[in-house]
């Protein structure tokens, strides 16, 4: 039976549209619809993250199909779907359309394991249809079994994209959710019957914007320190150069920032303050951030181009310890607090290599200890995040609640060592080549005691909840620090 075409285009209120002598099926999508993400894509991040191996397998698996390809890959990475970023204003849409009489059906490209479990997490629908690893159930496919499961009855559809298209225009009506406008002006020219709307809030540009985290770029002025320390941070071509390396070191650090949110998707949504993340809350799309990766490092690789090889060297270590870290070691008791030592380490490394500066003993076991006491404050903060909470464990690390003190205890130890690296140096014959007053750097040991004790002391109250190097930058009293500490270097210069 042929299905008559609506002759209405204005959109009508929930509460205006005229009675139907029995409710008809409201059939929904399930990814991008009742869902704000892939799951498709989300269970190839579990794949990439859990059974890495699989990925050989990936070319063989689509070539049988793209159902096949969902199928296969919804078997050997399932899905934890209570953690889901479900569209909560929907899924209240739909509650208050399954009271009203409402059949409703799960109709969905996603494999069938995927949405029978959400189906089954929500207790929402009586019905539904997938892709089985034969059929791919999307457009006319996904048209024909609606028509088939119904019998040719009249029916109400919601998605989100232009691939629904088709079946809007053979449903009763619409009801598109979270659609780009173009597809939106599209299904008013064509004239469908819009029962509501639920409107798109994401701003694309924003949320990209906010994913690759500018601003913790500022963690790459560490680059500029090898010509601080050497007194050449004021010579054209030191500038030049430190400044196309901290264009390179940015981006490549966002491409991790983004893939790291990837990784750890449903660690982040169980965080109470990770989860509003962009990908965490489904509000910036898999797929650009698939994409978005190797567009940043394509262009970090273009920047780290102009520089020396040891620079370019230097970065590649760097990008592959910063996805080792997102992927397995950041889960390790320890082994993630050296990893992160070692990329803020690698970072004044590759400064002085970007401008053919040679690093200190000196300067490389400051910055060891140095930064292992911020890195073990970053995750002190973590464990006592989550022990105040009353979870001993922290989600996606291998800390618990008593480990805390002894975070403290290395953490202290930590930054008390890099003070007496400084102490050691003042007093070494190295000294005496850059500074004509070496004895007035003696007033840097208590302006680094007190800085370090103090950055302790306010972990310890709560007060530092987020990365102790953006809090250094985010604190207004560190900028007094800061400037006495320069003036009393160029004082002893």
């Amino acid at each position: 039976m042929k299905l008559r075409e609506p002759s209405f285009a204005t959109e009508t209120p929930a509460s205006e549209v005229k009675p139907h002598r029995s409710p008809r099926p409201l059939c929904v999508d399930l990814d991008g619809t009742l869902v704000a993400t892939d799951t498709l894509l989300e269970s190839l991040l579990v794949l990439v993250k859990r059974r890495p191996l699989y990925l050989l397998l990936l070319p063989w698996w689509l070539i049988q199909g793209k159902s096949y390809f969902k199928q296969k890959v919804a078997e050997v990475a399932p899905l934890e779907v209570t953690g889901l970023p479900y569209r909560h204003d929907f899924v209240r849409f739909l509650k208050e359309q399954k009271e009203a009489g409402h059949r409703l059906i799960l109709a969905t490209a996603a494999d069938r394991q995927h949405a029978l479990q959400c189906s089954a997490h929500l207790g929402l629908f009586d019905e539904v249809l997938a892709s089985d690893g034969k059929v791919n159930l999307t457009g006319q496919a996904k048209l024909r079994a609606i028509k088939s499961a119904l019998g040719g009855e009249s029916f109400i559809y919601a998605g989100n994209s232009s691939a629904d298209i088709a079946i809007w225009r053979n449903a009763a009506q619409a009801v598109p959710v979270d659609v780009p406008p173009r597809v939106m002006s599209r299904l008013r020219r064509e004239g469908v019957g819009i029962q509501r709307v639920f409107p798109r809030t994401a701003r694309p540009f924003r949320t990209l914007w906010k994913a690759i985290r500018p601003l913790h770029w500022a963690k790459n002025l560490l680059l500029f320190v090898p010509a601080f320390t050497a007194h050449r941070l004021f010579e054209l071509s030191s500038v030049a150069e430190t400044l196309i390396a901290f264009v390179a070191f940015s981006l490549c650090a966002s491409a991790g920032y983004v893939l790291n949110d990837m990784l750890d998707l449903r660690a982040d949504r169980l965080h109470p303050k990770k989860r509003h993340r962009p990908l965490a809350s489904g509000e910036l799309p898999l797929g650009v951030a698939y994409w978005t990766v190797p567009l940043l490092l394509l262009a970090s690789a273009g920047a780290a181009s102009l520089l020396n090889p040891p620079f370019r060297h230097l970065l590649f270590f760097y990008l592959v310890l910063d996805v080792a870290y997102s992927g397995y070691l950041k889960r390790l008791v320890l082994a993630d607090v050296i990893a992160l030592t070692a990329m803020y380490t690698m970072r004044i490394m590759a400064g002085g290599a970007a401008t053919q500066i040679s690093i200190s003993h000196w300067l490389l076991a400051f910055s060891a200890f140095m930064f292992l006491s911020l890195s073990l404050l970053k995750r002190f903060s973590e464990v006592r995040t989550n022990h105040l909470r009353g979870e001993n464990v922290v989600n996606g690390r291998g800390y618990i609640g008593v480990d805390l003190e002894q975070l403290a205890i290395f953490g202290c130890a930590g930054g008390y060592a890099a003070v007496l690296v400084l102490a050691l140096y003042i007093t070494s014959a190295d000294v005496g080549a850059l500074y004509r007053a070496p004895g007035r750097l003696w007033l840097l040991c208590p302006l680094m005691l007190f800085w370090i004790s103090r950055a302790w002391l306010l972990a310890r109250r709560g007060q530092i909840e987020e990365d102790p190097i953006l809090f250094a930058f985010k604190d207004k009293t560190n900028y007094f620090w800061g400037l006495l500490a320069a003036l009393i270097v160029a004082w002893a210069a």
